[in-house]
C-alpha cells in the first residue's frame, strides 16, 4: 500500500514535468502578478465576509446596535485586536504578509471619516498587565459606543495550541467588565480559531460578533458587517459550550440511557449549568429575520432504493435582504446500532428580498440513510426516520417518513 501511494505521487510528479525541470511552475513575473492581486484580495474579503457569524444583537436603550446605521460622533475601539496586524491572519498564515493586513482602527478611521475614532489597548492577548485597563475605561466613557476587539493571538489557536480554558485569555474578560460598567453601548468582536466559552458576554453585551481568524482581510469583513454594508449570513460550524465542564458537546450526539427530563432528577443533566450549549451547530443571525414553513416530504412511506424530496417553504420577514443556509437534518429512529439525534445531511444558502419566500427543496438518497452496521456492511434501515429542517440544529421543525423494504 505504502509502494502504490508512493507510486501515485511520483508519476503525477512525471506527468507534470517536475524530474525534467523541477522549477518549471516557478515564475517571478507570475507570482507579482497574482500575490495580492486585486482579484485574490476580493476573493479572500468575500469568503471572511461569508464566514463572520452574528451570535447575538439585541436592543440598548431601545435601538439594536448593529448594523451601524449613522455617522457617530465618536467610536472607542477597544481591546489587543483592534490596532493589530499579525494576529488576525491566525495561526496558519504561513509566509502572509502581515504589512499588507490593516487594522480595524484603520478601516473604521477610514470608514467614518466624519467621526473621531479612539483607541485603547486595554491589555494584551495573555498576561495579567492591567496598567493600561484605566486608559480603556476613559477611552470607552468619551464615544457614543464601544467596539470590543477581543479573542486569541494567532499562536494560541491551531497546531499544538490546546488550551484547558477556553475563556477569553488572559484578563480580556475583566477588561470587557470594565467597559460594560461604564454604560457605554458595547459591541464584542470575538477573533478566535476555537469556539470560546462567552457566556458572561451573550449575557451582559448586546451585541456580539464571531469573526474568527479571517486573513489578510479580516478587517474589511468585519467593518463591513458592523455597518450593514453585508448582512451576515455565516453559520457556527462548532457548538459553543457554555462552559468547559460541557466539553464534549455536539450536535450529532447519541441519546443517553436517561435522556433529559427537567422533572426528573436522575435523568442526563447538568445541576449547575443548562444541557444546551450557548450556541448550537449551525446557528447564526441575520439584520433580518427568518420563518419557516413546515416540510414536507414526498411520501409517508419510501422503498428502499428510491430517492426522498423534501420541501420547505422560507420567507424574509424582516426588513433587510438576507441570505439564509437552510439546513437539513435526518435521525434513524430504529437503527441496527445506536444513531446520532441529527445528522446534517443538507444545506443550502437562499438570497430573499423583505417579504419575499422561497420554496427550498432537497433530495436525499439511499446513501445518505445509511451507515457501517455491526458487521460493516453499509446498508439501510426499514423503519421510521424523522427529518429536521431549519436555520441551525436546535431551532428546526419536523416531519417523519417509513422506509419500506
Amino acid at each position: 500500500q505504502i509502494n502504490d501511494a508512493v507510486r501515485r505521487i511520483l508519476m503525477k510528479k512525471f506527468e507534470l514535468g517536475l524530474f525534467d525541470d523541477p522549477y518549471r511552475y516557478l515564475d517571478e513575473a507570475r507570482e507579482a502578478k497574482v500575490v495580492e492581486s486585486a482579484e485574490i484580495r476580493d476573493h479572500a474579503l468575500r469568503t471572511a465576509q461569508n464566514s463572520i457569524v452574528l451570535l447575538k444583537n439585541e436592543s440598548f436603550n431601545g435601538n439594536k446596535l448593529l448594523p451601524i446605521s449613522r455617522e457617530p460622533k465618536s467610536i472607542a475601539i477597544v481591546g489587543p485586536l483592534g490596532d493589530n496586524r499579525v494576529d488576525l491572519l491566525g495561526s496558519w498564515h504561513a509566509s502572509g504578509d502581515s504589512n499588507k493586513v490593516e487594522t480595524i482602527k484603520e478601516v473604521m478611521e477610514r470608514t467614518f471619516p466624519s467621526s473621531t475614532v479612539l483607541y485603547a489597548e486595554g491589555c494584551k492577548t495573555t498576561g495579567d498587565d492591567r496598567s493600561r485597563m484605566r486608559e480603556a475605561v476613559r477611552v470607552a466613557s468619551q464615544a457614543d459606543f464601544v467596539v470590543m476587539t477581543i479573542g486569541e493571538n494567532y499562536l494560541q489557536s491551531g497546531e499544538a495550541a490546546s488550551r484547558s480554558n477556553i475563556k477569553l485569555p488572559g484578563i480580556q474578560e475583566e477588561l470587557v467588565k470594565a467597559i460594560v460598567s461604564t454604560g457605554k453601548p458595547v459591541i464584542a468582536v470575538v477573533m478566535a480559531g476555537r469556539p470560546l466559552d462567552l457566556s458572561w458576554i451573550d449575557e451582559n453585551v448586546p451585541a456580539v460578533i464571531n469573526g474568527w481568524h479571517l486573513g489578510t482581510m479580516s478587517s474589511q469583513a468585519i467593518v463591513d458587517v458592523l455597518t450593514g454594508k453585508v448582512n451576515p449570513s455565516g453559520k457556527l460550524v462548532s457548538t459553543f459550550p457554555r462552559n468547559v465542564g460541557q466539553i464534549p458537546i455536539y450536535y450529532s450526539m447519541k441519546n443517553t440511557g436517561r435522556p433529559f427530563d427537567a422533572d426528573n432528577k436522575y435523568t442526563s443533566k447538568y445541576l449547575d449549568v443548562d444541557n444546551t450549549p450557548l450556541y448550537p451547530f449551525g446557528y447564526g443571525l441575520s439584520y433580518t429575520s427568518f420563518e419557516y414553513g413546515e416540510p414536507v416530504i414526498s411520501a409517508d412511506k419510501i422503498k428502499i432504493g428510491d430517492s426522498i424530496n423534501v420541501k420547505v417553504e422560507v420567507t424574509n420577514t424582516g426588513e433587510f435582504s438576507g441570505k439564509e443556509v437552510v439546513q437539513l437534518y435526518i435521525q434513524d429512529l430504529f437503527a441496527d446500532v445506536t444513531r446520532p439525534v441529527k445528522e446534517l445531511k443538507r444545506f443550502q444558502k437562499v438570497s430573499l428580498e423583505p417579504g419575499e419566500s422561497k420554496e427550498v427543496e432537497f433530495t436525499l438518497v439511499e446513501d445518505d440513510l445509511a451507515y457501517y452496521h455491526q458487521n460493516w456492511d453499509w446498508k439501510v434501515d426499514a423503519g421510521k426516520y424523522s427529518i429536521y429542517v431549519g436555520g441551525n440544529s436546535r431551532d428546526v421543525k419536523s416531519a417523519s417518513f417509513e422506509l419500506i423494504n
